[in-house]
């Protein structure tokens, strides 16, 4: 088993949409009798990978970017442009709903959504993108490492991970609640960025991942899976922080898998159809990203509102309902957002 570094940017979108696809699979609401309903926590916590994913590729990302336009200010502008216009149409219509319906008053919806409550109290709203606009922000400097300094950006990794593992040790202790918020979920995924740009870095090489590199990495990622699963079941001291900081390996495992599967089937129709399908939301995963819980949320409180009971086979279909309007509105809320660039360039 072989792959070739470029084959990672030709199906890096479908796997984007593989990716959105896990993580709102990890924030669904179904409720589901005894034995079944521990499957789905565990399927839920694993799916948290998903995230692991999105950053590597936003690495991979950032570094082509920059690599064909290494302007800062232009870099800037281009995941500026990306990440704000659908955050602030989404925080306005949400905002919405929360002021008449849910009663929230408007200053503590704002802060709370506000990003910078991220870094000051440890509120997970949109962390996301807080996290992802403050490595946008740093990329560059990430970026001219692994052009003139690799050995120092594979130290960093290094780095990271041997905090990430001190913490988990109990080797030392953060009291600061944000802090401990911002390290458990956001910290120890910071090698992904720089995984993602180092591997973009070789793809502009000839050459292929090898054969024993990738069964490793299988291994560790199936290690990492069974390590995961058994923390969250006993619930074992930082087990977030674990599961987080190990899903690198769960999330190279999947893109390898992924990657070395479509290699192999690329004449099967079956599985093409499949793939335009990942393709088409792997397109809009910034945009389901932001919508998918909140369209969820309103979607349960109506039918509470309505006093009908969510569980069981009800949770089920809130949630696939849930899955489909996100996708929908993902759609034309991208293409919402490109007519108004369009106005904005024609003027």
């Amino acid at each position: 088993m072989k792959v070739k570094y470029d084959l990672l940017g030709k199906y890096r979108t479908e796997i984007m949409g593989l990716a959105i696809l896990l993580i709102m699979f990890c924030h669904n609401t179904m409720v589901f009798p005894g034995f079944v309903n521990n499957i789905n926590s565990g399927l839920r916590a694993l799916c948290d990978s998903g995230v692991n994913i999105f950053f590597f590729f936003s690495g991979y990302g950032c570094y082509y970017s920059m690599k064909k336009n290494a302007n800062v200010l232009s870099f800037y502008k281009r995941r500026a442009g990306r990440i704000l216009p659908a955050f602030l149409i989404v925080l306005f219509v949400y905002g919405i709903f929360n002021v008449f319906a849910w009663h929230i008053p408007v200053r503590d919806y704002l802060w709370s959504n506000s990003l910078i409550s991220f870094y000051t109290d440890g509120l997970l709203y949109e962390w996301f993108i807080a996290a992802i606009l403050a490595l946008y922000l740093v990329f560059p400097f990430f970026f001219w490492l692994a052009e003139k300094h690799e050995k120092i950006l594979v130290a960093l990794i290094v780095m990271i991970y041997i905090f990430a593992f001190a913490w988990i040790f109990r080797l030392f202790k953060i009291s600061q609640k944000n802090l401990a918020t911002i390290g458990g979920i956001f910290l120890n995924r910071i090698p992904n960025v720089l995984i993602g740009t180092l591997i973009a870095r070789k793809t502009t090489e000839e050459g292929k991942i090898g054969r024993g590199l990738l069964w490793l990495l299988s291994i560790l990622g199936l290690i990492s899976c069974a390590v995961s699963l058994y923390v969250f079941k006993f619930n074992i001291i930082h087990n977030w922080l674990i599961m987080r900081t190990i899903y690198v390996f769960v999330a190279a495992m999947i893109i390898i898998f992924w990657v070395w599967f479509r290699e192999k089937t690329e004449e099967n129709k079956a599985v093409n159809a499949v793939s335009r399908g990942l393709f088409f939301i792997g397109g809009i995963t910034l945009e389901i990203y932001l919508l998918h819980e909140k369209v969820l949320a309103v979607i349960s409180y109506l039918l509470q509102v309505n006093n009908v009971r969510i569980q069981s086979i009800v949770s089920v279909i809130v949630n696939i309902v849930a899955v489909a309007v996100s996708i929908v509105a993902a759609h034309f809320l991208k293409k919402i957002i490109g007519k108004i660039r369009g106005i904005g360039k024609r003027k």
